[in-house]
């Protein structure tokens, strides 16, 4: 129990004191000010998109089809998120994805013709995504978008993962791309998460 006082008087003694997240007013706003309904789900299940064939491609920062998509800053995403738990597990999407490593595919699709909805003319495209943890498992994501920088410029979001059909915050899958469409490649250089692994073998046959 001595030990126990010690480091605790350790930590009250150089611990900086915890604080709100200086979005914490902005977080309330966004909660306060949801919509719970996600239109983009019902035009997507009412169409039937997911089972609708269509030539995907592989994402990549240079696709002229996809030169209007808004450009988004760290802080849009975060507050997209509602937070940096997603930002952080879409970071690491990312990295396996650029690598090329076939652990983490995105690829993407333009619908050519805008989509109505919430009294809005918009673009939507459709990525399909392969789960990181299920080799088999594809998911579809979609993402609406206004041709306007910034987070005002993404208009809905659908994921057919189990929580994508969320309206407050979203998904991993799509924060993934809104984190590589809207801010990753147009960064000089991409910062890959605990890079320092990737020069680490184990030789686990022989331990």
């Amino acid at each position: 129990m001595k030990d126990f006082k010690i480091a605790a008087a350790i930590i009250n003694c150089f611990q900086e004191p915890y604080e709100d997240s200086r979005y914490t007013n902005q977080f309330i706003d966004i909660i306060n000010n949801v919509n719970n309904h996600n239109h983009l789900c019902d035009y997507v299940l009412e169409h039937n998109l997911n089972r609708q064939r269509v030539a995907f491609i592989r994402m990549q920062a240079d696709l002229s089809e996809l030169a209007d998509f808004p450009r988004l800053t760290h802080e849009d995403l975060i507050l997209i998120a509602v937070g940096t738990y997603h930002l952080k597990i879409a970071r690491s999407y990312c990295s396996e994805h650029i690598k090329q490593t076939g652990v983490y595919e995105l690829e993407v699709f333009r619908h050519p013709e805008l989509i109505h909805i919430n009294d809005e003319n918009c673009v939507l495209i459709r990525c399909r995504i392969q789960s990181r943890h299920v080799r088999s498992k594809i998911y579809y994501t979609y993402i609406l978008y206004k041709r306007e920088n910034g987070r005002n410029g993404i208009s809905g979001y659908y994921c057919s993962c189990i929580h994508g059909r969320r309206t407050l915050g979203c998904c991993a899958h799509v924060m993934s791309v809104l984190y590589y469409l809207g801010w990753a490649r147009h960064e000089e250089q991409f910062a890959h998460p605990a890079s320092f692994l990737d020069h680490v073998v184990l030789d686990i046959e022989n331990r």
